[in-house]
Formats: C-alpha cells, sequence, structure tokens
C-alpha cells in the first residue's frame, strides 16, 4: 500500500505541506486533501472554515489500475471541512470543488 508523501503547497497563500488524493468510487471520482501549517497560522485557517471556496496549489495523487501512485501539480478550489492542531503544526482538511486550469 502506497503511503501519500507532503509536499510544499499553499492554502489561500498560506504557505505548508499537504496534498490531494483521488477517492474512485462507482457514483463518482473526487479528491479530498490534507494541508499542515505552522501554528501561527492557525486562526487563519480556521477562518477558511467560514469560506465557502479557496485555492490550494499542491500535488494531487491518483492511483492506476494497476495500484501505482501517480503524482502531478495541481490547483483547486477547496471547501475546508476540519481544522486542528496536530503534533507538526495545524492540519485542514476539505474536499475539492473544481479543478483550477491555469
Amino acid at each position: 500500500m502506497a503511503l501519500y508523501i507532503h509536499k510544499d503547497a499553499s492554502l489561500n497563500n498560506i504557505v505548508g505541506v499537504g496534498y490531494a488524493f483521488l477517492i474512485q468510487t462507482s457514483i463518482d471520482d473526487t479528491y479530498k486533501g490534507v494541508f499542515i501549517s505552522e501554528e501561527e497560522h492557525a486562526e487563519s485557517l480556521k477562518s477558511l472554515l467560514d469560506d465557502s471556496e479557496v485555492a490550494f496549489d499542491g500535488i494531487a495523487y491518483r492511483k492506476t489500475r494497476g495500484g501505482e501512485l501517480r503524482s502531478q501539480a495541481k490547483s483547486f478550489l477547496v471547501d475546508v471541512k476540519n481544522v486542528v492542531t496536530v503534533s507538526a503544526g495545524v492540519r485542514a482538511d476539505f474536499d475539492v470543488l473544481k479543478e483550477v486550469t491555469k
């Protein structure tokens, strides 16, 4: 089983590490993600819970049918669902709303 690696990322111009990952179901495919930043950004990240969509720039992972893990730099509009303090700083969990093409 492959593990996702945190890479440099930004969430609403807050610098940190994180990733998005593809969840495939029989109905549709969707991305979810994780973003971690330093504790000094805790209030800024918590304020994102009130926003309906914010920008995420970072790595998106997906598994091929053969089980190989692929990664690609992507930009998304996301909805932040949860913000918690963890040993590495502050973690924000998000759902991807749509991909942004540049």
